[in-house]
């Protein structure tokens, strides 16, 4: 009995010392869990357009740019100057993970701090556990940008929550959530809407509360609210004015209409025919348009796509689209990873929380706030994506945890172990291909690959066109690799957001390239990186010259250049 009390004693000093230092206790916890990540899994990005961004800003086009098309013009301000300063550091993956860090320390400190007791360690391990594995090693900027916003609301409500302002916690609130509209103000505001459960809880809070410190609390809220809202309203307006020139206002009117086809969808061609056809649009044009190879600037304009999205039936909300949506939803939340998290924390709060008048409406309100979110993604046609659904399942996880009051003890340490061990195995299902040793064979292609953009780039007597699935930057750099200045001044993509943009055509013009597909005839200075050849010829023959064919000029790795000559 004695060795069980001083085993229990030095567990609970060991706890009252991180409840007493939470800032320390979050610091600490965090370190330790970004090193065990980094020493377990290989970070990836979890898609190809964090390297389009990067390309834009870090000067592997050989100019630092700060228009980030989906990113703040601040952001990419700030990112362009370090990159000008240092051009070998990865500032934008250093920058980001700054950012998850200062995020995931500022929930663990709120967490500690406002339940105040052991068990809340636990719950803060747990959570950065799970989300922390999806923001550091599946790394991805629209995921970044919901995990700093919702970290800084969560901060923002923790130091208005007493009727004496948390000053430090205040302006640090301000600071993430800032930083997270920088990187994605669409996924800032879907958070705002999730995490708004907590503002739900403060509200009826003041209700509750006396009349003269209702007021007090009230004032502040309001003037808090209003000093964010003009912040967030500044970094629009800079961002706005900073694509105010020609060439950003044609490259937006294109990229709205290229995304409006390319992510919510084409007309159907056969329903269609006789309208694609009076665009120029045969079946090759459309097979090359469907596979992302849509940089015709003669065939596939501003004024074509328009032309598309109008043959698009408008969507109604009537009875056969709730019918659809609810087929749908709630049951296909189980395929998120993250909502396990959330699910089970959410369950613990049923079971052990404190249900009082203030909490239960909350709950119930957060319950209906995912559904209103999801089905707004439903109706734009683009949902369950995890870097979008990460970001808000922890919102709504944040939710759920500030209900936590230091009245309960929700569970011992042992079964704290075996809650994060549970949703570890059931969320990180997936972790298992991240492993270092998994990834080997991954990263000496990687590095096969960058011995092949090189050699592109020792050629800068001709311009490289390449079709989307074959060479790219994505392919050849990780998450901490530094992208070798000027890498991609010789190359360009024949399709995808960030190749229309100026940075991007500059490559174009310096080879006084117009029209790839046309320029690409007979040209000395022009070759094409391609794995389907043959549909490119078949491309090129109907509609600007039918004696056109492939020469191959040479092979590149596994990749075959060509020249096209008219016969």
């Amino acid at each position: 009995m004695e060795v069980i009390n001083i085993t229990q004693k030095k567990k609970l000093n060991i706890g009252k010392k991180a409840i007493d230092h939470p800032f320390c206790f979050a610091i600490a916890a965090n370190l330790l869990l970004l090193l065990l990540l980094l020493l377990i899994f290989r970070p990836i990005f979890e898609t190809n357009d964090d390297i389009g961004l990067m390309n834009l800003v870090n000067g592997a086009k050989k100019v630092y740019d700060p228009h980030m098309v989906y990113s703040n013009y601040v952001w990419g301000l700030i990112l362009s100057v370090c990159y000008r300063i240092c051009q070998w550091m990865p500032w934008y993956t250093l920058g980001e993970y700054a950012l998850l860090f200062l995020a995931f320390t500022a929930i663990v400190y709120v967490i500690v701090c406002r339940a105040g007791n052991i068990s809340s360690l636990w719950i803060g391990i747990l959570t950065i556990s799970v989300f922390g594995y999806e923001g550091y090693v599946k790394f991805q900027y629209t995921k970044t940008a919901g995990i700093v916003s919702a970290a800084g609301f969560f901060l923002l409500f923790y130091a208005l929550e007493e009727e004496k302002i948390r000053w430090k916690e205040l302006v640090c609130g301000y600071g993430l959530a800032a930083f997270g509209f920088m990187i994605r103000s669409d996924q800032f505001l879907a958070e705002a809407a999730v995490i708004s459960g907590i503002c739900v809880m403060l509200l009826l809070q003041l209700f509750f509360s006396e009349s003269a410190v209702r007021k007090r609390l009230f004032c502040h809220d309001i003037v808090a609210a209003a000093v964010l809202f003009l912040f967030i309203g500044g970094l629009y307006v800079i961002d706005q004015r900073a694509y105010a020139s020609q060439e950003w206002q044609e490259y937006k009117e294109y990229n709205e209409a290229r995304t409006e086809l390319f992510d919510y969808g084409f007309p159907g061609y056969s329903s269609n025919k006789e309208v694609y056809e009076s665009l120029g649009i045969d079946q090759a044009a459309y097979r090359m348009i469907k596979g992302w190879n849509h940089m015709d600037s003669e065939l596939f304009t501003v004024e074509t796509m328009k032309q598309l999205i109008a043959l698009k039936k408008p969507k109604q909300i009537n009875q056969d689209f709730f019918q659809r949506f609810f087929e749908r939803f709630p049951f296909r939340f189980t395929t998120i990873p993250s909502f396990w998290s959330f699910l089970i924390l959410f369950f613990c709060t049923l079971c052990w929380g404190k249900h009082t008048k203030k909490e239960v409406p909350a709950l119930i309100y957060e319950i209906f706030v995912i559904m209103v979110v999801y089905f707004l993604l439903f109706y734009r046609g683009r949902y369950l994506y995890n870097r979008v659904d990460v970001g808000l399942w922890l919102a709504a996880s944040l939710v759920v945890l500030w209900t936590m009051t230091g009245e309960n003890e929700w569970f011992s340490s042992r079964s704290g172990l075996l809650l994060v061990a549970a949703v570890l195995c059931v969320s990180q299902n997936t972790g298992r291909r991240n492993w270092k040793a998994n990834t080997e064979d991954k990263y000496s292609e990687m590095q096969e690959e960058k011995a092949l953009l090189e050699e592109i780039h020792s050629d800068q007597e001709h311009l490289y066109l390449f079709k989307v699935g074959t060479i790219s930057l994505t392919k050849a750099y990780g998450v901490f690799d530094s992208i070798p200045y000027g890498i991609g001044e010789n190359m360009y993509p024949l399709g995808g957001w960030s190749a229309k943009t100026p940075v991007y055509s500059a490559a174009l013009d310096q080879y006084q390239v117009k029209n790839p597909f046309r320029d690409l005839i007979n040209s000395e200075k022009v070759y094409i990186i391609d794995n389907k050849i043959d549909d490119t010829v078949e491309y090129i023959q109907k509609h600007y010259d039918e004696n056109a064919q492939a020469i191959m000029v040479s092979e590149i790795g596994s990749y075959k250049v060509y020249s096209i000559q008219s016969k």
